[in-house]
């Protein structure tokens, strides 16, 4: 079990026509448990080892990381840059990070921009 069987299962199997149905089951669940546990289920039955700790970290480091790039993009300061002006320390992290997009008909959000539509309930 992996953070990366879960990256590889995100960005390559429901990225390809094999994932489609898999796309479809994961559209409109907002609840964050249910969406891990669904991940886990469909990545399993696909061939794909993780739990849904390692599904929940991903992506909420993902979603850190496309909200440090629309609060780039808008002029606003990071909560890293916050508590950097309050004397906090900075968090370093080896979780790999995906590009969180949309579920349904394949389409991507472009990486240099953030999209309002997400793969995930965060």
């Amino acid at each position: 079990m992996s953070h990366q069987a879960f990256v590889d299962f995100y960005t390559k199997y429901l990225d390809s026509a094999a994932g489609e149905q898999s796309r479809a089951k994961l559209e409109g669940i907002k609840d964050h448990t249910l969406f891990c546990a669904k991940m886990v289920e469909l990545g399993n039955a696909a061939g794909f080892k993780f739990i849904a700790d390692e599904v929940k970290s991903v992506m909420e480091a993902s979603e850190a990381k496309a909200a440090k790039a629309l609060a780039k993009a808008s002029g606003e300061l990071s909560e890293d840059q916050l508590e950097g002006v309050v004397g906090g320390a900075g968090r370093a992290t080896s979780i790999p990070l995906v590009n969180i997009r949309p579920v349904v008909g394949g389409l991507k959000v472009d990486p240099g921009k953030v999209g309002s539509t997400v793969m995930c309930p965060w």
